[in-house]
């Protein structure tokens, strides 16, 4: 009976810990309000390999600890620790990305010069475009090759890129293009606004290093000492045995998660608004 509560209990405090981290992320309220379209299957597959990892996890500190919320929040580690992992490349995919756009802004710049037009510009800079945006350059070539309108090449291109510099190129491209405006200006101006983005992201990313390790260093310390009492000292353990300890771990391990999320909402910088909306989106410049 004992041990029946204690699932039970785990089972309403995770189900409190889900509601709590929805209403951060702010998802639940979205998905109440309008349905979602069909998951891709690169997203389904890293679902499963996450919801796998969650269910080895839960059988394994479960079953060692005889532990209902051990194993609850051995799961919910397991779940996020794919985005713990490769939080930092993500960061540093990002700002190669900013400057694969300004480097590319800075190509086109230079190109105007002596090319026969945007898209002539366009043409002549995708086999040389940054590695990071490359393939997006090469297929808005190919649809200009292809005899689509300049204007709607671009939008796709912007959606594609989906990064508010690139939707900078884009609307200065647009506006040269409609309006026969001075589009090297233009471009320089967003090369050097992409440059400056990407060395405050640098910036911040060194000034950050020391707290990224002192947070992986404190997790690490955690987990090593847990595993050690787990092992070594049960005894040490013994008043987590009952349905005060399950749940009194349930709670610091609640805090631990909050925590971790605060950290990690408070580390992701702000991206400011796109300038052109998806071409699905009703009411976008696209």
């Amino acid at each position: 009976m004992t041990t029946l509560l204690a699932a039970a209990a785990g089972a309403l405090v995770g189900l409190g810990a889900f509601a709590v981290v929805a209403g951060l992320f702010g998802r639940l309220g979205r998905t109440m309000r309008a349905p979602r379209p069909a998951l891709p299957m690169w997203l389904r597959d890293r679902l499963l390999l996450r919801a796998s990892g969650a269910a080895a996890g839960t059988a394994l500190v479960w079953a060692a600890t005889g532990w209902p919320a051990g194993g609850t929040l051995a799961g919910l580690g397991a779940f996020s620790a794919p985005s713990l992992v490769g939080a930092k490349a993500r960061r540093q995919a990002e700002v190669a990305r900013i400057e694969a756009i300004a480097g590319w802004a800075e190509q086109l710049r230079d190109v105007m010069a002596a090319a026969d037009g945007i898209q002539s510009a366009i043409l002549a800079t995708a086999p040389l475009a940054p590695p990071p945006i490359r393939p997006q350059v090469q297929r808005l070539a190919d649809r200009l090759t292809h005899r689509e309108r300049l204007g709607d090449s671009l939008r796709r291109f912007a959606d594609e890129v989906s990064h508010p510099l690139s939707d900078m190129v884009v609307t200065s491209l647009v506006i040269a293009s409609e309006r026969q405006g001075t589009l090297g200006s233009l471009l320089g101006e967003v090369a050097t606004s992409a440059r400056a983005t990407a060395t405050m992201r640098l910036r911040v990313e060194a000034a950050r290093a020391r707290t990224y390790v002192t947070t992986r260093l404190i997790i690490g310390i955690t987990i090593g000492i847990a595993a050690w009492l787990v092992l070594l000292r049960r005894d040490y353990l013994e008043p987590f045995d009952s349905l005060g300890g399950q749940a009194m771990l349930l709670v610091i391990g609640a805090t631990f998660a909050v925590s971790g999320v605060l950290m990690h909402r408070m580390a992701r910088p702000d991206e400011p608004a796109r300038l052109l909306a998806p071409l699905e989106h009703p009411g976008g410049l696209g």
